[in-house]
């Protein structure tokens, strides 16, 4: 076909790429989620994440060993972000929340409602 002065060939879709994105996917989620970390680095990662959610749940009052907990986070999610926001806010903290906030924002993670519900509600 020629269209503005270009050759343009069209292909009839056969299905192989649906098919392949569609088995790509599944081989995703079998192997991908909830099975050994892929690398030492998100072994590490998922073990730090833990560890921070572990001390958030059992000595909240400790804040100094929370806070720990979360810097020792390479690269903390949304998730982590979204704790140690509603920590901060539970305590009433509101300047450490507003903090971590811009900080999650800074590193281009957009918060979700939960996270802005906690920041506005405490």
């Amino acid at each position: 076909v020629d269209f503005r002065g270009r050759s343009l060939t069209v292909r009839l879709d056969d299905g192989r790429k649906g098919r392949a994105r569609a088995e790509d996917r599944a081989r995703w989620v079998d192997h991908g989620r909830g099975k050994e970390a892929p690398s030492p680095w998100h072994h590490g990662r998922d073990e730090a994440c833990r560890e921070f959610r572990r001390v958030v749940e059992s000595r909240p009052e400790d804040w100094q060993a929370v806070v720990s907990a979360f810097e020792r986070i390479p690269k903390p999610s949304r998730r982590e972000f979204g704790l140690m926001i509603v920590y901060y806010a539970k305590r009433g903290d509101k300047h450490h929340a507003r903090a971590t906030f811009e900080n999650m924002r800074a590193r281009g993670i957009d918060p979700n409602a939960f996270v802005f519900t906690r920041l506005k509600g405490d």
